[in-house]
């Protein structure tokens, strides 16, 4: 299996402080996913990590016009926590798998990978 056994062993805690547009990337970019029911579990309890709250979008002032997303605060980064190896598992195979990337996107989808502990010789 692609995923280990779930731990809460604070060692295995992935800390990931992402601006807004790397949250959202994210956010997409595990919503994504298709799979058995292990993993549409496991990949929205992930969503429940990176998904805004209300709370959170009033913050930033974010809003959705048509299929575009605005929001004022361009400086904030959020703080959030993957908790367990089983759900940095489904983070690194989202990233992996994930079809629609944009080469003129490439330095942000980097510095993207490089704060969820991913890089392509692990992908293998």
């Amino acid at each position: 299996m692609w995923y280990g056994a779930k731990s809460e062993n604070a060692e295995e805690t992935m800390k990931l402080l992402l601006n807004t547009w790397e949250r959202l990337t994210l956010t997409r970019i595990v919503g994504s996913l298709t799979g058995d029911a292990r993993l549409y579990h496991k990949a929205g309890k992930v969503l429940d990590v990176l998904e805004m709250s209300e709370t959170e979008r009033n913050e930033i002032g974010f809003r959705q016009i048509g299929d575009n997303f605005h929001w004022n605060d361009v400086q904030k980064i959020w703080e959030l926590e993957i908790r367990d190896q089983e759900a940095k598992s489904v983070i690194h195979l989202a990233l992996r798998n994930y079809r629609h990337y944009s080469a003129r996107d490439r330095g942000m989808i980097d510095a993207l990978w490089t704060k969820c502990e991913f890089s392509l010789e692990g992908a293998e």
